[in-house]
């Protein structure tokens, strides 16, 4: 028997994590498979004549996930968070600019919120329409890793997190848009 250590990219909740741990328990040649979902690693003992570290990667891959293997020296650790750097920057991104706009949404619907005029600065943000436009790209590009996790989990013929932050934002995001368009439609 031998074991390999592998580095997970993708995971978001702990059902992600054991979903990758039956799928790497499902592959012939396995007796363990543990994933620890605060490190994103997963601990793999497999007989090396059933099957192969490349094997162990494709049954992550399959599911949806990533997965590197990590050398003795830890060498290889550093070279995927190195790798991931790009990712690291898109992800402040999109949280930056999700918050930006969420704020600007905020500051537009507040007055009529609290029953208080709208000043005339603050009018266009009041719009429905405007704040259709403004939350567009936050709830699709912002939220894209979700949407993409969502997918990934229903291909697997379950659920976790991102299925239900997809069902709620899509809702509310949909209503949202329906009311702002027909809006302009009504008298």
């Amino acid at each position: 028997m031998k074991t390999v250590v592998l580095e997970l990219e993708g995971m978001s909740c702990a059902a992600c994590a054991s979903a990758i741990e039956r799928s790497l328990q499902a592959v012939p040649g396995v007796s363990s498979g543990a994933v620890n979902f605060g490190i994103e690693q997963a601990t793999v003992t497999f007989d090396p004549d059933r099957t192969s570290v490349d094997g162990l990667v494709s049954a992550v891959t399959d599911a949806g996930y990533g997965a590197k293997p990590v050398d003795k020296s830890g060498d290889r650790v550093e070279e995927v968070r190195d790798g991931n750097a790009g990712g690291d920057r898109d992800f402040a991104l999109r949280v930056i600019f999700g918050c930006a706009i969420s704020a600007l949404l905020i500051v537009g619907m507040t007055p009529a919120m609290l029953g208080l005029p709208t000043p005339a600065l603050l009018h266009g943000l009041h719009d429905p329409r405007v704040q259709m436009i403004l939350a567009t790209p936050v709830q699709v590009w912002v939220g894209a890793e979700f949407y993409r996790g969502a997918w990934h989990a229903v291909h697997r013929k379950t659920a976790d997190m991102n299925v239900l932050v997809v069902l709620g934002t899509t809702a509310a995001f949909g209503y949202s848009a329906a009311i702002a368009l027909a809006g302009a439609w009504l008298p």
